[in-house]
């Protein structure tokens, strides 16, 4: 059984409001070389499928196929608290976990930024989320319809994540340009799911 590691309890005080947090958003490219909090990647991962009251999730979801499942691949010393290795949050029917699983032990972020056509904002990066989708969860239910509402979901993620990186001090750009099939065979996603986002994140660099 893979190892479940607990994340820190989400803080709902402090950080910048909506308003700036929008307004301060850009795309961060470059990172500084030094880690980022366990907190801060809880903080990430949360605000991608985390619950919220009443059970309920931190995007919306048609229907509530929730297709999304989401890693976060870390290099060695990317992560204070954290190995090497990519780790999957959660789990589509762990409705109350707020946790991390590894899923895949050892450093694959330089191999994940080769998939990425070797963009250096990847391979720089203190943790890598990917975002990855079983379209058969939403199809089901409202046909080839439900891929855009696939699509959908992940914009949410990806705008959820942006903002929040902004208000606790971090950065992160939006990559859609890579292999699918070499970003699924390095981080030995199932077969079931399709990558869609690559976020990497960090401290934004100040030359």
């Amino acid at each position: 059984m893979s190892v479940i590691i607990p994340l820190p309890a989400i803080s709902y005080a402090g950080g910048l409001d909506l308003k700036s947090a929008i307004y301060e958003r850009i795309s961060i490219r470059r990172y500084e070389k030094r880690p980022i909090s366990l907190a801060e990647l809880a903080n990430l991962l949360w605000c991608t499928q985390g619950y919220v009251r009443s059970g309920k999730r931190a995007v919306p979801s048609a229907g509530a196929t929730y297709p999304i499942e989401v890693y976060a691949a870390v290099p060695e010393g990317g992560v204070e608290q954290l190995a090497a290795g990519i780790y999957r949050y959660n789990h589509h029917y762990d409705t109350d976990s707020h946790s991390i699983q590894v899923h895949r032990e050892g450093d694959v972020v330089s191999d994940l930024a080769t998939a990425c056509f070797d963009q250096d904002c990847v391979s720089q990066a203190m943790a890598a989320i990917v975002v990855a989708a079983d379209y058969a969860r939403t199809t089901a239910r409202y046909g080839t319809r439900g891929e855009r509402y696939v699509h959908m979901e992940v914009g949410h993620i990806g705008q959820n994540v942006s903002l929040m990186a902004v208000s606790i001090g971090l950065g992160t750009v939006m990559v859609g340009a890579f292999d699918d099939a070499a970003v699924h065979q390095v981080l030995s996603l199932p077969e079931n799911l399709k990558p869609l986002y690559v976020m990497p994140v960090g401290y934004p660099y100040k030359p």
